[in-house]
């Protein structure tokens, strides 16, 4: 009865999987071994090489159109099938490696075996999984009766169940009582759907939570700030995140001068569908760092805690740079030893031809001036009468 439960169940199988010519040649194979295995009066009352000659040449006793040729060979396959892969099948299912870190991927192998232990090959196997990514929902197995299936894990809590149709674990064969032994008998049999499953329950590590920054000016993309201030932006590329899980990226701008933070604070909340990506976090830097180097530090918390760091005073990539202040040419901000202050006019230099020589221009025309007055009053003076009392 175990090689009738595999030839019903595996001709179910693809009868089931298949459509047109392949489920009919089989359905008509099986039917001509049921009729064959279940019937009580001998080849007297059914001959199964009667059918099987009718088919090798052909015909079509029903009228269908189809060519039955090859049912002859697929009844000596199931027959012949039958005495090695009989039930019950087991499927036994493995992982390497067996303890992953959620984003890695993990193979899952399984191996079908009969019940005399003889691997069953190329028969097709249905995959379920929760807590990871399969490649494929469905696998076939090779010549020796395994498969290998590649997940990608997504969480810590993984499991596999991997099935297919089996050979029935209950057939019964039971020969109708109304029928009379000048009749032809046929008995009849009933069998259960079978399925042979194997599970695998794997506990994966939480991978490490991990950031990376790119800073750069908002302005325009480089890495250098206008001296009167600007926008940094932080591109924080981060891995190994739980999905749907909320998070906060706190980052200072710090001096690398000094490696003292620079109180220039820049926040974020953000909630990632995958564990990898980017997300961007802007610092508003005012006027009074011209001519700073200034270095992104940043913290990514998790319900309030720290779950990774990005913080190296000697990373480039995280590295922006304050232009110096312009200064305006001829106006020293501040007086020079030996030199008059901004705006003072000096008194006489001689070294100077521009304001110098409108000081000597001046003071020669002021000489002129006066001594046109003297020349003027010394005329006069000779002009006027003498009194006479002056005569005397």
């Amino acid at each position: 009865m175990a090689d009738l439960a595999y030839i019903v169940s595996e001709a179910s199988h693809k009868v089931i999987k298949q459509k047109g010519k392949v489920a009919d040649d089989y359905a008509a194979a099986v039917s001509v071994i049921v009729h064959d295995w279940t019937n009580s009066g001998g080849t007297s009352v059914y001959d199964p090489n009667w059918a099987l000659s009718a088919f090798a040449a052909n015909e079509d006793p029903i009228g269908s159109g189809q060519k039955p040729g090859s049912v002859p060979a697929i009844y000596n396959q199931l027959k012949a099938d039958a005495a090695k892969y009989h039930g019950p099948w087991t499927l036994e299912l493995s992982a390497d490696p067996v303890a992953p870190a959620v984003g890695e991927t993990t193979a899952v192998t399984g191996t079908l075996l009969a019940a005399t232990g003889t691997p069953v090959p190329q028969r097709e196997i249905d995959v379920a999984v929760t807590g990871a990514t399969p490649a494929t929902a469905e696998v076939t197995t090779d010549a020796n009766g395994k498969f290998t299936l590649p997940i990608d894990i997504t969480a810590t809590d993984v499991h596999v169940e991997a099935s297919r149709l089996a050979p029935a674990a209950v057939v019964m064969m039971r020969e109708p009582t109304g029928w009379t032994s000048a009749q032809r008998p046929q008995n009849m049999i009933t069998v259960d759907q079978n399925k042979v499953t194997g599970k695998l329950d794997l506990t994966a590590t939480a991978a490490k939570p991990s950031i990376g920054t790119s800073a750069t000016d908002q302005a325009d993309g480089d890495k250098v700030i206008s001296w009167d201030g600007g926008k940094v932006v932080d591109a924080v590329k981060y891995e190994n995140l739980t999905p749907g899980q909320e998070y906060t990226l706190k980052g200072e701008l710090m001096d690398k001068a000094t490696g003292k933070g620079t109180g220039i604070t820049g926040e974020t909340t953000f909630t990632p569908e995958t564990a990898s990506g980017t997300v961007d976090v802007v610092f508003t830097v005012p006027a009074g760092h011209a001519g700073s180097t200034l270095v992104a530090f940043e913290d990514l918390l998790s319900k309030g805690e720290v779950v990774a760091s990005h913080k190296d005073i000697d990373d480039n990539a995280q590295t922006v740079t304050v232009e110096e202040e312009p200064v305006t040419p001829g106006t020293p901000s501040t007086p020079v030893p030996g030199q008059p202050a901004p705006g003072v006019t000096p008194d006489v230099d001689l070294a100077h031809t521009g304001f110098g020589g409108v000081a000597i221009g001046s003071a020669a025309a002021a000489l002129l001036a006066a001594g046109l007055i003297v020349v003027l009053a010394t005329r006069r003076r000779r002009e006027e009468p003498v009194p006479a009392d002056d005569q005397q």
